[in-house]
């Protein structure tokens, strides 16, 4: 099914007290914003089953943060914030989705309860690339089983240097994994990479800080309980 089809299937559920139908769209919808654990999440909305649950696009973010309100499924909103604010610039966030019946907008509350977040994320995305920067500090990270100090320094004054003229610091997005970025400046740049023992403690700390924001996107956004425990009281 298309998210348009069901952006506009949803309201007439909910005023007809269709609650299959709500239940139904809830569900596809958290497949695509998981609520759950963070490996469950993909910033590219690409769904891993061979028939996806819904025909989704980032720009859908918006529309998907009032439908959400609509139904009453707040797990939905975090992540769906976030993809309003990861993906785009500010002014794309005030301009709103356009639709063939017209252009969604955020309500002026959660408008700013964005902007917010955007400012927030990109604090946390900037302490996420301090981990490069303090990598080779005088108590920094680099593992002792590194047998090459000196070329493992330089390698991550470069990766450091990389992230700063890719613009990185620019993106409100500190949860999508780093291991593709990381891999396609080790390839393009093969002076940034450094030994295997410091690229393994590197990407590891990036992702328990990723995990770090990842528990704190309820307070960002207003959204509790985050993240929701599964059947057995698990949340990662």
């Amino acid at each position: 099914i298309e998210f348009n089809d069901m952006r506009i299937l949803g309201p007439i559920a909910k005023k007809y007290a269709v609650k299959e139908l709500v239940d139904v769209i809830v569900e596809r919808l958290s497949q695509c914003f998981p609520c759950r654990k963070m490996d469950d999440w993909d910033s590219e909305l690409r769904m891993r089953q061979d028939v996806p649950p819904v025909r989704i696009k980032k720009t859908d973010a918006i529309a998907v943060v009032n439908l959400a309100r609509l139904l009453e499924a707040p797990k939905l909103l975090p992540l769906a914030f976030y993809t309003c604010v990861s993906q785009s610039l500010v002014h794309e966030i005030v301009a709103g989705c356009e639709y063939p019946d017209g252009t969604v907008h955020l309500t002026p509350e959660d408008l700013q309860l964005c902007l917010k977040g955007y400012d927030d994320l990109l604090e946390e995305n900037k302490d996420i690339l301090k981990i490069l920067a303090e990598f080779n500090g005088e108590k920094g990270l680099r593992p002792t089983s590194c047998n090459s100090a000196s070329k493992c320094h330089a390698a991550i004054d470069r990766l450091l240097l990389s992230a700063l003229e890719g613009e990185l610091l620019l993106w409100a997005d500190p949860i999508t994994p780093m291991d593709t970025w990381l891999n396609g400046v080790y390839e393009s740049t093969p002076q940034t990479k450094p030994c295997r023992q410091c690229d393994k403690v590197l990407r590891e700390t990036i992702t328990v800080r990723r995990q770090s924001v990842w528990n704190k996107l309820g307070d960002i956004f207003d959204v509790r309980p985050w993240p929701i425990a599964d059947e057995d009281g698990v949340s990662n």
